[in-house]
C-alpha cells in the first residue's frame, strides 16, 4: 500500500502500547479490581494536570501548580470513589484549600488578585480533573454500589475499547487513505482516518454482547454509542493538539520509560471528552 506511512518507531510503540492497554482492561474488566484501576486513573491524571501546567508555562502563565495538583486530588478523590464513606471531608478538604488559595492571592500584600495565574490554574482542573472526573461513573464503588446508570453493569471496558480502538483506527486509515485535512489544529488528522475509526468503532459496538459487555442494550443503543464516542475523542484530540501548537511542542511530554509515546495527557486526551459524553448517553437510554 503505496500511501501507508509509519515511522520506524511505531512496531515499539504498539507493543508497549498493547501491553499497557491490556493491564488496564484486565483491572477494569474484573470488578472487584476497579479501585486498583482507580487508584492508576488518580495518578495518570495529576501526572496529566502536570503536564498541562507545563504548556501554561511555556505559554508564559505562571500557574500555582502545587495548589492545582493538591486541589486536582483531592476531587479526583472523590470523584473516582476511592474513600466514599469520607466523601464530605475530602470535600470539605478541597473547598478550605480553595478558599484559603483565593484569600492568600488577595492578601499577600499586591494590588493584582493575578488573574491569568488564577485562570491557568483553575483551567488544568477543570479540563484534565473536571472532564477526567467523569471516568468515576464507570468504577464500581467499593461498598459494592454503581453510580446512577451503570447500575449492575460494568460499562468501563466498553468506554475503554471504544476510546482506543477509534484513535488506533483512525490513526491508522490516516496514514493508509488519508488525503482531506481535519482541522489545522493537527494537520496530520485526517476526514478519512475519522471515517476509518469510525467503522472500526461500529463493528466493535455490534459484537461487544459477544465479549459479556452491553447485553442489556439494543443495537441501535450500541451504535448509537458508537455515534457520540467519535465525535467526543475526535474533539478530545483535537483541543489538545491546538493546545501542544499553541505551546510549540509535539508531545505534551516525553516519558524516558515510554519512548516515542508522548506523554500522559497525550495519552488520556480523547477519554477526557468520551467519559463524560458516554456516561451522559447511558444516562439517556436506560
Amino acid at each position: 500500500m503505496a500511501g501507508f506511512r509509519l515511522d520506524s518507531g511505531f512496531s515499539r510503540r504498539a507493543i508497549s502500547g498493547l501491553a499497557g492497554a491490556a493491564a488496564l482492561l484486565v483491572l477494569a474488566w474484573n470488578r472487584p479490581w476497579h479501585t486498583g484501576f482507580a487508584f492508576v486513573v488518580l495518578v495518570v491524571l495529576l501526572l496529566a494536570l502536570a503536564e498541562f501546567y507545563g504548556l501554561a508555562v511555556r505559554l508564559g502563565f505562571e500557574p500555582d501548580k502545587a495548589v492545582g495538583l493538591v486541589l486536582g486530588g483531592l476531587l479526583l478523590w472523590n470523584a473516582l470513589h476511592l474513600w466514599a464513606e469520607q466523601a464530605p471531608l475530602v470535600s470539605g478538604a478541597g473547598t478550605v484549600l480553595t478558599l484559603v488559595y483565593l484569600a492568600g492571592s488577595v492578601l499577600k500584600g499586591e494590588a493584582y488578585l493575578g488573574f491569568s495565574r488564577l485562570a491557568a490554574t483553575f483551567l488544568g482542573l477543570a479540563y484534565v480533573v473536571g472532564l477526567g472526573g467523569w471516568i468515576g461513573r464507570f468504577v464500581e464503588r467499593g461498598n459494592g454500589n454503581w453510580i446512577f446508570q451503570s447500575e449492575g453493569h460494568n460499562d468501563l471496558p466498553p468506554l475503554l475499547l471504544l476510546t482506543w480502538v477509534f484513535d488506533s483506527a483512525a490513526m491508522l486509515s490516516g496514514c493508509a487513505w488519508g488525503r482531506r485535512k481535519l482541522s489545522l489544529a493537527s494537520p496530520n488528522k485526517s476526514w478519512e482516518g475519522v471515517a476509518g475509526g469510525f467503522l472500526a468503532i461500529l463493528v466493535l459496538a455490534l459484537v461487544l454482547p459477544w465479549m459479556g459487555l452491553w447485553e442489556g442494550l439494543t443495537c441501535f443503543e450500541r451504535v448509537g454509542a458508537a455515534l457520540v464516542i467519535a465525535p467526543a475523542a475526535i474533539l478530545g484530540d483535537l483541543v489538545e493538539s491546538a493546545l501542544k501548537r499553541e505551546a510549540v511542542v509535539k508531545d505534551s511530554a516525553t516519558l524516558a520509560f515510554l519512548p516515542g509515546h508522548g506523554g500522559f495527557l497525550d495519552k488520556v486526551d480523547a477519554l477526557l471528552f468520551t467519559a463524560p459524553v458516554l456516561a451522559l448517553y447511558l444516562q439517556w437510554v436506560r
